[in-house]
């Protein structure tokens, strides 16, 4: 916050990063603050599907399946009449699993490696093992050398699919599969957000409007509010500006409550906003609402905390520096002196400022 506060550009423009020798060292800011999920595979138990006789169909096999209180498979049969002599696989059952991450394809491994593979399967989805649905038809399933070359094909592709269990059917030769992993679709954390907590002050002469002073215009994306009094409900507008004197904007409206029950309270959750550079914040209680009772609101404005990437050349310490000031008699001039990571980090991929030793205050 010294540095928001001291900064004289909201965009934080007069920033510089110098080395013990005072000389400036290229620096950028991070691109998130929140590294970038990576892809998660992740094991599926899977149970053969046997036909008696060559023209068994996997959709009308008669089975009797054990599941866990969960769901999960723990045994399938097939009827006591086939056996292995006589029955033909026809494919397989796969227990996706109950946490409800969507997957982005399925990944097959053979029985026997070197094997020759050229066939087709189809993908169905269930929530019940009764009623199924078509997700792929006729997806390609190859492991073919040639002259020293070979083509591997064994993944089936999924439009992140959301599912209880899926069943892989042959159409063509049947292929003795040993393994299936899920590549599950990156699920993006939380950024890593920083609140301010500051009280509200009633405008004078305006009794239903409050101001908030955040003590820097940092880049606010989700504010909430704490009202002073249960059983509140109040239709509101959110304004903010950047200085004590430029006029207000309108940002978002919104409907406050904070309401009791026999043994808690529930209040209105935080407002999502575009990201807003903004030190003030007014909010304007609607008056045909009743006001919100004795006292003034709090705001909890969060916003993503900027990272900065520099370049260690010479010697430390090194000294992050901002609030540039005009001098007497000189026309005010702040020139960004930030790079773009890509010209900061070679052959830079996203994510990789991530990896880089981490400096201390």
């Amino acid at each position: 916050m010294a540095v928001h506060q001291g900064a004289t550009r909201a965009d934080l423009a007069d920033l510089k990063v110098f080395n013990a020798a005072g000389e400036p060292v290229p620096f950028a800011f991070a691109a998130d603050a929140t590294p970038i999920p990576l892809l998660v595979r992740q094991a599926m138990p899977l149970f053969p599907l046997h036909a008696q006789g060559p023209a068994g169909n996997a959709a009308r096999l008669d089975l009797q399946i054990r599941q866990n209180a969960d769901g999960t498979l723990v045994r399938l049969t097939a009827p006591a009449r086939a056996s292995a002599s006589t029955s033909a696989l026809q494919g397989y059952l796969i227990d996706a699993g109950a946490d409800r991450r969507a997957i982005q394809s399925i990944e097959l491994g053979w029985a026997q490696s070197g094997q020759a593979i050229n066939t087709r399967g189809n993908l169905d989805a269930s929530e019940d093992l009764k009623h199924w649905r078509r997700v792929v038809a006729g997806a390609p399933l190859l492991d073919l050398s040639f002259a020293g070359q070979r083509l591997r094909q064994g993944e089936i592709r999924l439009l992140r699919l959301q599912t209880r269990y899926l069943r892989l059917e042959f159409v063509g030769a049947p292929i003795e599969v040993a393994t299936v992993n899920a590549v599950l679709a990156p699920q993006a954390p939380e950024p890593l957000r920083r609140t301010i907590e500051v009280p509200g002050s009633a405008l004078a002469g305006r009794p239903l409007e409050y101001q908030f002073d955040l003590g820097a215009p940092v880049l606010t994306e989700r504010i909430a509010f704490v009202l002073p009094q249960q059983n509140t409900v109040a239709p509101a507008e959110l304004l903010a500006r950047d200085g004590e004197n430029a006029a207000w904007r309108s940002v978002a409206n919104t409907v406050l409550y904070r309401l009791a029950s026999a043994d808690s309270e529930i209040a209105s959750p935080p407002l999502s906003i575009a990201p807003t550079a903004a030190r003030y914040w007014l909010l304007r209680v609607n008056p045909d609402s009743g006001g919100i009772g004795a006292g003034a609101p709090r705001i909890q404005a969060a916003h993503l905390p900027r990272h900065l990437v520099f370049v260690a050349r010479g010697t430390g310490p090194f000294v992050l520096a901002y609030g540039q000031r005009e001098r007497a008699g000189e026309k005010s001039r702040v020139v960004a002196s930030a790079l773009p990571l890509a010209s900061l980090i070679p052959d830079y991929r996203p994510g990789a400022e991530w990896a880089l030793q981490a400096a201390q205050v």
